[in-house]
């Protein structure tokens, strides 16, 4: 009986770091898309394409054009190497064989430093964001034009359309 259960815990605790990994990793994705690294496929466009589209609707003048694009690339290489350290993290995990005795203690330290650079890498988009915000110059009806822009983008996910809405999730 003891046995069982040990074998569930190991499975609860493994359950819980492959879910804290696919999250981190899940997380990793909109860097890519924030930035504008080059698109996939042949003719594609940039994956950031449409977030410049958006700040274009603000008319931006070429000195805010060219103060977000030198904010965009000073955040860029702190968040390559956030994306590059968390696929190391989980090149690492995969080397880590489960007949090891400490599997689940390196599955368990994986997941936590997956889970920190992730929180690392979401401070830094939000980092960047704001320096897009406060630095590029944008007057104030472009401010309102741009949250206006953001709560549009919240407003088309209702509380009634998330599937857990009743739950208070």
């Amino acid at each position: 009986m003891g046995l069982q259960r040990k074998e569930q815990d190991m499975r609860s605790k493994f359950l819980y770091a492959a879910s804290a990994l696919v999250i981190a990793s899940s997380l990793a994705l909109p860097a890519g898309v924030v930035l504008g690294h080059p698109g996939f496929g042949a003719g594609g466009s940039h994956p950031g394409a449409h977030r410049m589209a958006g700040l274009e609707r603000l008319e931006l003048s070429d000195a805010q054009r060219d103060a977000i694009q030198t904010i965009v690339s000073e955040e860029r290489a702190s968040l390559s190497q956030h994306r590059h350290a968390t696929k190391d993290n989980l090149r690492d995990l995969r080397t880590i064989s489960p007949e090891d005795p400490d599997y689940f203690a390196a599955v368990e330290e994986a997941a936590a430093l997956s889970a920190e650079m992730a929180r690392e890498r979401v401070l830094q988009m939000g980092r960047m964001r704001y320096r897009i915000y406060t630095e590029a110059g944008l007057s104030e009806a472009q401010k309102q034009q741009f949250d206006s822009a953001r709560e549009r983008r919240r407003g088309r996910v209702s509380e009634s359309d998330r599937p857990h809405a009743d739950a208070g999730i």
